[in-house]
């Protein structure tokens, strides 16, 4: 536990030493990507699994006519 009044990252050169590595790049761009589809989940899928129907899901595909 950091003392009162010290803050627990003292380096300032952390932040820009991590963001020159190329693995912790990918790795936030993974993290904002995992969190962007959970926040907009239901716009991304909006239907609900739930309610599919079994019958017309085992219907097979007709052409349009």
């Amino acid at each position: 536990m950091a003392a009162s009044g010290t803050r627990v990252f003292e380096n300032p050169g952390l932040w820009r030493t991590m963001a020159r590595r190329p693995a912790v790049l990918i790795a936030l761009a993974v993290f904002v990507l995992i969190l962007l589809s959970a926040v907009f989940a239901s716009q991304l899928a909006p239907a609900d699994p739930a309610r599919m129907s079994v019958r017309a899901r085992l219907i097979p595909p007709a052409p349009n006519i």
